[in-house]
C-alpha cells in the first residue's frame, strides 16, 4: 500500500509491485505465473514486459515468468473477492481516517480460519522508472522476429525467459501452438546488470491539488490531534489528483 503522494497508480507503479515480490521470493522459485486483467495502463504494457526482461537476469534463480491475460468478461480473481472483503470490514470497523487505518482493516479483513492477508509498503524508494530504463536500454520494437506487426492489445500470454535475454515471447490466442517473439535488445548497448542502470521514478513527494488540501485541512476538527500533522501535506494548485488523473485506469 501506498498514498498518492508516494506514487500513483500506473504502470511503473504496478511494475515495481511485481518485482518488489519477486526479489522476496525463496532461491527455490524458478519459475513464476502471474495472472491479470487486460489493462493496458497498468499491466498490458512495454513497460510491465521491460520490468521482467530485466530482474530475469537479475535474479539467479528465476528461470521463467509469465504473465497471463484473462480473457474480457472473465475477469474474475482473488484480487475481487480481497476488495470486496476489506470494504466488508471498514464497514464493520467505521472511519478510516488515515492510511495506517487501512492498513490494520486490509490485515484483519480474512474471514477467520483463513491465513490474514499480508500488507507492504511501497516507497519512492521502490518505485523505478521503466520508461526511461527502456529509452535507455532497449527498442520496442513493431514487429516481431517473423516480421509480423505485434498488437499489444491483443496480447493474451507474456513469457520471459533467462535462456532468451531481451526477448519477450508471447500470444495472442491461447489456442496458439507457439510463442511469437520479440526482441527489445539494442544492439548499440549490452549491459550485464539491468538493476544498475534502473532510476526512481520520483525525486520527493508528490503533490496533490489545493482543492483537496483544503478539503483535509477542513475537517481537522473532526480528526485526533495527533493526525493533524501528517495532513500537513505538499500541495499545488495545478496538481492533479490520482483520482481524476488515473481513474480509468482500474
Amino acid at each position: 500500500m501506498w498514498h498518492e503522494c508516494e506514487g500513483g497508480r500506473g504502470s511503473c507503479e504496478m511494475a515495481s509491485c511485481l518485482r518488489k515480490y519477486l526479489k522476496a521470493l525463496p532461491d527455490t522459485v524458478t519459475e513464476v505465473t502471474f495472472f491479470s486483467d487486460r489493462c493496458g495502463g497498468q499491466n498490458l504494457n512495454k513497460f510491465v514486459a521491460a520490468m521482467f526482461l530485466s530482474i530475469i537476469l537479475e535474479i539467479p534463480h528465476l528461470q521463467t515468468v509469465n504473465l497471463k491475460f484473462l480473457v474480457v468478461g472473465h475477469s474474475e480473481m482473488e484480487c475481487d473477492s480481497m476488495h470486496s472483503s476489506i470494504a466488508r470490514e471498514q464497514k464493520r470497523v467505521g472511519k478510516a481516517l488515515w492510511p495506517e487505518d487501512w492498513k490494520t482493516i486490509a490485515r484483519s479483513a480474512r474471514r477467520k480460519g483463513d491465513k490474514a492477508y499480508l500488507v507492504h509498503d511501497l516507497n519512492q524508494q521502490d518505485i523505478y522508472d521503466f520508461k526511461k530504463f527502456i529509452d535507455n536500454n532497449m527498442v520496442v520494437r513493431k514487429l516481431d522476429e517473423d516480421n509480423k506487426p505485434v498488437r499489444w492489445q491483443k496480447i493474451c500470454w507474456m513469457s520471459f525467459t533467462k535462456s532468451k535475454p531481451f526477448i519477450m515471447g508471447f500470444k495472442e490466442n491461447y489456442d496458439e501452438k507457439d510463442f511469437r517473439f520479440l526482441n527489445f535488445n539494442k544492439k548499440s548497448k549490452r549491459f550485464v546488470n539491468p538493476a544498475s542502470t534502473l532510476q526512481l521514478l520520483y525525486k520527493g513527494p508528490i503533490p496533490i491539488s489545493n482543492a483537496k488540501y483544503n478539503n483535509l485541512t477542513s475537517l481537522f476538527t473532526l480528526k485526533p490531534p495527533a493526525l493533524v500533522d501528517y495532513y500537513n501535506l505538499p500541495h499545488e494548485k495545478r496538481a492533479r489528483d490520482v483520482v481524476d488523473e488515473e481513474g480509468n485506469s482500474d
